[in-house]
């Protein structure tokens, strides 16, 4: 089955529906992920990246049908991206300036784990493993079920995404809005009902500038303010 010309690509991998992942690129060196079913139908390409990355090491993907993969920019700059089962993306965390990545690796808590090294022509390079999870490892951040809560988001500085999460002990009307330095609303992440229990929403700002944003969770009987910082 041919899906392209392209001059490089990952290692594919199987997701736990049995669909087929993998990155490419194309002449334009536009990184995309392609999802592909048992039959060799594509379900789905997603453009990570459009300033002529192109992919490190593999993709992998979890028991939730989630998927990661890394790309390196031709200024040097990494990053590790996560694709829903649909191909959405979810987030993107900077993985620092690295000639060279490995593949991602992922543990059964879902705590990723990338390895790499600045340069590959001096002796003495740096290298580095790099750990990310989307839930806050801080047991001093673990949610508490019977009452409303709102966490501080991760990752936190930030770049393009970031993840917010909140519990909700009784069904309300939850509103979850995103502001600048001057107060102005910038994104209303969530505006509806809500039954008890923990949420997540994430927060795409690769259209703002770089700087300190609010986000504020309102509920009838709570009201919270947390600081972001954004860095591009």
């Amino acid at each position: 089955i041919c899906i392209g010309n392209f001059k490089n690509f990952s290692s594919p991998t199987i997701d736990y529906q049995g669909n087929i992942l993998l990155a490419v690129n194309g002449d334009s060196l536009v990184m995309e992920v392609i999802s592909l079913d048992y039959y060799g139908n594509v379900n789905w390409i997603t453009p990570i990246r459009l300033d002529q990355a192109f992919a490190e090491g593999s993709i992998i993907s979890d028991a939730e049908g989630k998927t990661y993969c890394v790309t390196e920019g031709f200024n040097g700059e990494s990053y590790l991206h996560c694709l829903d089962s649909n191909g959405n993306i979810l987030w993107e965390v900077f993985a620092e300036n690295h000639s060279y990545i490995g593949s991602p690796a992922i543990n059964s808590e879902g705590t990723i784990y990338i390895g790499g090294f600045n340069s590959s022509f001096n002796p003495y390079h740096t290298k580095n493993l790099i750990a990310v999870s989307e839930k806050p490892l801080d047991v001093e951040n673990e949610l508490n079920v019977n009452t409303y809560e709102l966490l501080q988001n991760y990752p936190n500085p930030f770049n393009s995404f970031t993840i917010i999460t909140y519990n909700v002990p009784k069904t309300a009307h939850v509103k979850l809005t995103v502001f600048d330095m001057t107060g102005q609303e910038v994104e209303t992440l969530v505006n509806e009902v809500k039954v008890k229990g923990n949420y997540q929403v994430s927060f795409n700002a690769k259209n703002l500038s770089s700087g300190i944003y609010f986000y504020k969770m309102m509920t009838e009987d709570f009201s919270f303010v947390k600081k972001m910082a954004f860095i591009k």
